[in-house]
């Protein structure tokens, strides 16, 4: 027993000597800093993860719509060129419907070109993200091996 609180006396002794009370504060009051810092990247990445989901979803629905209203302009155009000229009536009808389709498709069109580049600056915010975290995270790692707390 007197072997070994002289040799934890020692230890905190030693330790006393490696860390002083400021330091340690100093070094407890970074550390927190930096996993609330963690925590705040974390929970942005997150949210950018969201984000990006909902993106694809919007770019796999107007990839749909899109086929869709090009199947349908296709389909006006076919039977504007397949019907007699005698019936203008339905002629006029058919013209119009596939002005409209053309109208949408071109409508959707660019909002595919808009949530297209959307989705890449979400992605590149997000690499950033990701990155940021790692580092952030690294760096706690090595803040808590040096003040020889468990991981």
């Amino acid at each position: 027993t007197d072997v070994l609180s002289h040799h934890l006396q020692r230890n905190l002794i030693y330790l006393d000597k490696q860390i002083n009370p400021e330091d340690f504060k100093d070094s407890c009051l970074n550390q927190s800093t930096d996993e609330a810092d963690v925590e705040t990247k974390l929970s942005r990445l997150c949210e950018k993860d969201k984000v990006l989901r909902m993106q694809e979803e919007k770019l796999q629905q107007l990839h749909r719509e899109k086929h869709t209203l090009e199947t349908a302009v296709l389909s006006a155009s076919q039977e504007l060129g397949e019907q007699s000229s005698s019936n203008t009536a339905a002629t006029q009808s058919l013209v119009q419907q596939r002005d409209v389709l053309q109208s949408g498709l071109l409508s959707t069109c660019r909002e595919l070109s808009r949530v297209t580049t959307e989705l890449e600056r979400s992605c590149r915010e997000f690499e950033q993200l990701e990155a940021d975290v790692t580092l952030a995270r690294t760096n706690l790692l090595e803040q808590l091996e040096a003040l020889g707390s468990p991981q």
